[in-house]
């Protein structure tokens, strides 16, 4: 394999990999990154983004401030930033980058291939700040779909320092690497780069075939940590680099480095999984195949069929619409939080001493404690079902279920037993994004239930250190539907009987609730 041995390279470890952290890496492990990737032959060092303020929390490399910069300047002068094109206004360019000047090398502008033109105005303003400039075209894979795509190429090396191929779903082959690497370079010298991830282990062949057909810098992380399934892994490359007689690798330095990335997989779990290959082999992006599977709860056999669709379509259920003999004004929303087991008993009084209390439970998650109470409700979304079924047996389950309201993004899963004695909502008052989510669709059931105060128990949220990206997410989208519920439902009181870290929601004790 003739490879060029001038192969620049990018480590984006902390810049991708916070997406897992919500790029809040501690200082210790971030000194002995530092301590250990300076004995590595690594060009580029890319440590986060910078950003305008955002509305959901993020950690110090997600804004990288002055401190952060300074810090980072005295150990190394090959510093990278990214910068998201959507999200960077070109007339605030200027005062978010200036600072940066002295101590940052290159930025890098992630741009969609439909936004080119301003992904290149925007590098423009960046270069001409004395900054080396990375256009991150994202997509790769669907490269082929924006036949004008190419055209803006023409005269690019002009405004920018490298032109980087960015396989954003994980889903391109080597002979696509090559073919469109080849038609490149018969529009401009530009040097090229290559960004690719993981979803079908594909990485590193499509990285040494990129660089075999003339890419100049290559990107990785440090055990692939990065969004998704990752990206190609910085001790595969260069493992196989070395082995090739292309660069000196300091394995022990490598190895360290290895070892503090891998304690952290422990915790946050990254890497590639059967949705990422899916993802990857369909071109489809891999946060929607996982918002559908670890955020809406649906399988991945009906996330794979409903995003096999250019077009996806929503559903329409053959149950029948919500009907209630005997409406609530009171009702109990149990969660599936910690404090269920927490306030167990205190719960069961609670509900023995108040009987015209309705009870409706969000989750499957405890449903085993709650087995013996009838005329209840059970929300079913997504493959919620199945974690019913698994809890208890179906057989002489006691209570209806209920689904979200027609159409559907995908028809929930209702195990068998119960499908004669499921419902759907009639409607929504929620957005068409957040009308499926857990928390809206029981809402909405404790509106056409008849509600006029609602006690909720099981709702913990959770506190800013302890997020992930996945429970970031749930605390925003929860955090918008109960906004959206008071705002809209001002007649309803919404009242928790436990601690939870929501907002704006009133906190009663359930134990100043029974006797």
């Amino acid at each position: 394999m003739d490879l060029n041995k001038k192969i620049t390279l990018l480590d984006c470890s902390l810049r991708d990999g916070g997406y897992y952290n919500n790029w809040d890496f501690e200082e210790s492990f971030v000194a002995h990154y530092r301590d250990k990737i300076k004995h590595l032959p690594i060009n580029y060092i890319e440590i986060g983004y910078r950003n305008l303020i955002q509305k959901e929390y993020r950690g110090k490399y997600f804004y990288c401030p002055l401190p952060i910069l300074d810090q980072w300047a005295e150990f190394s002068d090959q510093l990278v930033l990214m910068l998201d094109e959507i999200n960077t206004p070109i007339d605030e360019i200027d005062a978010l980058i200036s600072p940066c000047i002295g101590k940052v090398k290159m930025f890098r502008i992630a741009t969609k291939p439909d936004r080119i033109r301003q992904g290149i105005e925007l590098a423009k303003r960046v270069r001409a700040a004395g900054f080396e400039v990375g256009l991150n075209v994202m997509y790769l894979s669907d490269w082929d779909k924006h036949n004008a795509l190419f055209d803006e190429f023409n005269g690019i090396e002009a405004h920018i320092d490298y032109l980087y191929m960015a396989d954003s779903f994980g889903a391109v082959l080597p002979d696509y690497i090559a073919r469109i690497t080849r038609k490149i370079k018969e529009i401009t010298p530009v040097k090229l780069g290559y960004h690719g991830h993981n979803n079908l282990e594909m990485g590193l062949i499509n990285a040494l075939t990129a660089i075999e057909n003339g890419v100049e810098i290559i990107d990785s992380s440090i055990t692939g940590m990065g969004r998704g399934a990752g990206n190609l892994k910085t001790e595969l490359l260069l493992t196989q680099l070395s082995a090739l007689k292309q660069k000196n690798v300091h394995f022990e330095s490598l190895n360290a480095l290895v070892d503090a990335f891998e304690q952290l997989r422990v915790k946050y779990q990254w890497g590639n999984n059967l949705a990422y290959m899916v993802s990857g082999a369909n071109s489809i992006p891999q946060k929607e195949v996982m918002n559908l599977i670890t955020r809406r709860f649906y399988s991945i056999q009906d996330a794979i069929e409903y995003l096999g669709f250019k077009s996806p379509k929503r559903q329409t259920s053959t149950f029948p619409k919500l009907s209630v003999k005997s409406l609530k004004e009171k009702i109990l929303i149990i969660g599936g939080g910690a404090s269920v087991i927490e306030h167990l008993a205190a719960i069961k009084s609670f509900i023995h001493e108040n009987k015209d209390v309705g009870l409706v439970f969000a989750s499957g998650r405890h449903a085993s404690s709650f087995n013996n109470y009838k005329d209840g409700y059970t929300i079913l979304v997504g493959a919620e079902g199945k974690r019913l079924a698994n809890n208890i047996s179906v057989k002489d389950y006691p209570n209806t279920c209920i689904v979200p309201p027609s159409p559907q993004k995908i028809i929930p899963f209702v195990p068998e037993g119960l499908v004669d004695n499921c419902m759907e909502l009639e409607n929504s008052i929620f957005s068409t994004f957040t009308r499926d989510a857990h928390l809206a669709v029981t809402l909405q059931a404790t509106i056409e239930l008849g509600a006029k105060e609602v006690y909720m128990i099981g709702f913990d949220g959770y506190t800013a250190t302890e997020l992930d990206e996945r429970e970031a997410f749930f605390m925003q989208e929860n955090q918008s539907i109960f906004d959206q519920f008071t705002a809209f439902k001002k007649d309803i009181k919404l009242l928790s009987l436990s601690p939870t870290h929501y907002e704006n929601i009133d906190v009663i004790s359930i134990y100043a609730n029974i006797k």
